[in-house]
């Protein structure tokens, strides 16, 4: 399924003449460092790119992981405890979420419009992981600031 986030974003968006897209990494994953938001392509308008989570398998038998992504239209910063778990930190003023099977790609269309040149929207993946339906442990990636362009 193709998600079209970025029609309401307009509002958001700087005109510029010559906007390179771009995507940049910030914050950390948690508790792990290592947990990277991934992407591949760029938010070129008239493109579609894709985001996706960290892949995520558990060698235990009954556990299971719900994946999430956050969508934003800016950044921040506050700690937050799922389930009296880990404490760990949002990095995305969320507007929407989208549900994902970490590991897998989900696509993101951009539309062909110049009004959002410079516009840019944030993501942050979570997995909440179970054993036996028993929340035990959340994974925070880093996040990602994509700006829309050429």
């Amino acid at each position: 399924m193709t998600h079209r986030l970025f029609l309401s974003l307009a509002l958001f968006a700087t005109p510029a003449i010559a906007q390179a897209a771009t995507i940049v990494h910030y914050g950390a994953g948690c508790p792990s460092p290592n947990a990277t938001m991934n992407h591949n392509g760029l938010p070129s308008l008239g493109t579609t790119f894709t985001v996706k989570g960290p892949s995520f398998t558990s060698p235990v038998p009954g556990t299971n992981s719900l994946g999430v992504i956050l969508v934003g239209n800016a950044s921040t910063s506050y700690p937050v405890s799922l389930f009296g778990l880990t404490t760990c930190t949002v990095l995305v003023n969320h507007f929407n979420t989208l549900t994902e099977v970490f590991g897998v790609q989900t696509p993101v269309a951009v539309p062909n419009n110049t009004q959002l040149l410079g516009a840019q929207v944030y993501f942050q993946a979570v997995a909440i992981v179970t054993s036996f339906g028993i929340p035990t442990q959340t994974v925070w990636t880093d996040a990602i600031e994509c700006t829309l362009g050429f």
